[in-house]
């Protein structure tokens, strides 16, 4: 099912909560064209994601990132957000907790089978687009916690 990539009648704090769950619902949807309205179309190279200390340069080497997450049975759940916008309305921090359950592909509902769990918060700037958009200009996840078993995470085994 295609979800929107935007929606209407949202006030600034809105849209830029809803960019944060666009790309988590991307990931849970393995969703490409849902993803790429995250991120900046001018300069995505210079788009910095880091996760749990790894860093990602650029939108397409985050793509890697996602093409290994995306095809996982996954949720992602993000909630507790406070944003600070600039006064121009250009630029905007976001800081937001988020919960992530992470099966390998296909397992999520099968009983007992091993999964990885990881708690955090969300570190993010974002920047307002020619057009009106919001786009992730860098995200930093910092985990807090987490339980089970990390090698199903893609590139761990």
């Amino acid at each position: 099912m295609p979800y929107p990539t935007s929606l209407s009648g949202l006030n600034t704090r809105e849209q830029i909560i809803d960019l944060v769950l666009r790309c988590t619902l991307a990931f849970d949807e393995y969703d490409q064209a849902l993803f790429d309205t995250c991120w900046p179309t001018e300069e995505p190279e210079k788009v910095v994601v880091t996760i749990a200390g790894t860093t990602y340069n650029g939108v397409e080497e985050f793509n890697k990132c996602f093409h290994g997450v995306g095809p996982m049975d996954t949720q992602h759940n993000v909630s507790n957000f406070r944003i600070e916008v600039d006064e121009a309305g250009s630029t905007a921090k976001v800081y937001c907790q988020a919960l992530a359950q992470h099966f390998r592909p296909g397992e999520g509902m099968t009983p007992g089978a091993p999964h990885f769990l990881a708690a955090g918060v969300y570190d993010i700037e974002a920047i307002k687009e020619k057009d009106g958009q919001w786009k992730i200009k860098s995200w930093v996840l910092r985990v807090r916690w987490s339980q089970g078993d990390f090698s199903i995470m893609p590139g761990q085994s």
